[in-house]
């Protein structure tokens, strides 16, 4: 039976139709390239796991972002999803948080 890790980050509301829908409507190019380096970074906090956005809380004001340089306004917190593989080292005991990420 597969085994699947989660992790949430705070970030944009706006970026929820784009992250998880892969629906870019309603963003400027600078709005896309922001939410990109953002998802960039969660790949790169996770890197063998190759996570996926699959949720998001309603939107609700919040002072930061966990993914960006955004400072106080409409945020989800968005869940995101991988399965572990055996192989996978960086998952081993399981996956956890941002914070963990930030200790490397």
């Amino acid at each position: 039976m597969a085994k699947f890790e989660t992790v949430e980050y705070t970030a944009p509301s706006c970026w929820a139709s784009y992250w998880i829908n892969s629906d870019a409507s309603g963003l400027d190019d600078a709005e896309i390239e922001e939410a990109d380096r953002a998802f960039d970074r969660v790949l790169a906090l996770h890197p063998a796991a190759g996570p996926h956005p699959v949720d998001c809380s309603e939107p609700e004001f919040m002072y930061r972002s966990d993914l960006g340089p955004r400072l106080a306004g409409d945020m989800c917190t968005y869940t995101f999803m991988w399965e572990v593989r055996e192989s996978d080292p960086e998952c081993q005991g399981g996956c956890d948080s941002f914070d963990r990420a930030n200790d490397r």
